[in-house]
């Protein structure tokens, strides 16, 4: 018996000290650290920030904070991110947040009816801990944070030694997408295929109370800790923004009397409406899809919102 297991012991041992070693060679890649869209930036969260946003991934693909170190800002939003997750990173990154620092409170038309609470769950495995993170899962931290490579061995260990270009770790250059344009035919395919589905099947009106308790407890935790929230919403295109209107007209009554509610609840907090600004609606050499702009119109939209900061007394 002693030597079955000493044998077993011979032949396993070696074989998880291989995969263990493989797995951390793995982790060191650029193709582990572009997962999510780059979630690989949580890792290096700067120290004295003075202006953040949270948000879905409206507010990921808008917000391009990298072109202005001096500002010391970061972007917290994640694809299909609620607000009650906003909460969540606003408190696991709390400490990284300067007193008086603005904080950027994104307003999708997606999120007013529609409450997440499953999706795109495993990104949060690798950045919050079970405490912080109400759909923590142990089977998933095991596979997503601890073993990745524990997911399609095959696949993954070509990167160990052909990884992909540092470059496809920023979230505006991962993908192709992000850099170009679709034409007007295009657009318009898209926001009455898809687009028009998405509300229609999306829609919750019992989802509307959850998310303006979890935006107020937003707004709350920001006030308790003195920094200075802005309600906003990012452009959209101008297909989109008259077409789900008159598709689904519902949609823009619910969004529009989430954003009323808000501001008459927080008199003091301006709203800073976007989605149909002339600067950026009408040109779709800005957008990669019909309601998110490319690294072109993200550009151009946070040098209008620094702008705009600036003149309203926020940022010198």
């Amino acid at each position: 018996m002693k030597k079955i297991v000493l044998y077993v012991l011979i032949l396993v041992l070696p074989a998880v000290a291989v995969f263990l070693a493989l797995n951390i060679a793995y982790k060191q890649t650029n193709h582990w650290k572009a997962q999510y869209y780059n979630f690989d930036r949580f890792n290096h969260v700067p120290n004295g920030i003075k202006l953040c946003n949270v948000g879905t991934s409206h507010s990921c693909w808008s917000f391009k904070w990298e072109d202005y170190p001096e500002l010391n800002a970061f972007n917290f939003a994640v694809t299909n991110q609620p607000f009650f997750i906003d909460l969540i990173m606003l408190k696991h990154f709390e400490s990284k947040i300067e007193k008086d620092a603005i904080v950027l409170i994104p307003l999708s038309f997606h999120q007013v009816y529609k409450y997440w609470e499953e999706e795109y769950s495993d990104f949060y495995h690798i950045v919050l801990n079970k405490k912080e993170y109400p759909l923590w899962n142990r089977e998933t931290y095991i596979r997503k944070q601890l073993f990745p490579l524990l997911e399609d061995p095959n696949e993954k260990l070509k990167y160990i030694h052909d990884d992909i270009a540092k470059e496809k770790i920023d979230r505006f250059h991962c993908e192709e997408r992000f850099t170009k344009w679709l034409s007007e035919e295009q657009m318009k395919k898209l926001v009455d295929e898809h687009g028009a589905q998405w509300f229609l099947n999306n829609f919750d009106e019992n989802a509307y109370k959850k998310n303006f308790d979890a935006v107020c407890k937003i707004v709350d935790y920001c006030q308790e800790h003195d920094w200075k929230p802005i309600f906003i919403t990012v452009p959209v295109y101008n297909y989109f923004f008259n077409a789900f209107g008159e598709i689904a007209p519902y949609t823009k009554k619910y969004f529009y009397q989430f954003s009323a509610d808000l501001t008459e609840k927080y008199p003091d907090i301006p709203y800073w409406d976007y989605s149909h600004d002339e600067e950026f609606s009408p040109n779709i050499e800005l957008f990669m899809d019909d309601d998110h702009l490319n690294v072109y119109g993200a550009e151009k939209f946070t040098a209008r919102i620094i702008q705009d900061l600036r003149k309203a007394g926020y940022l010198e």
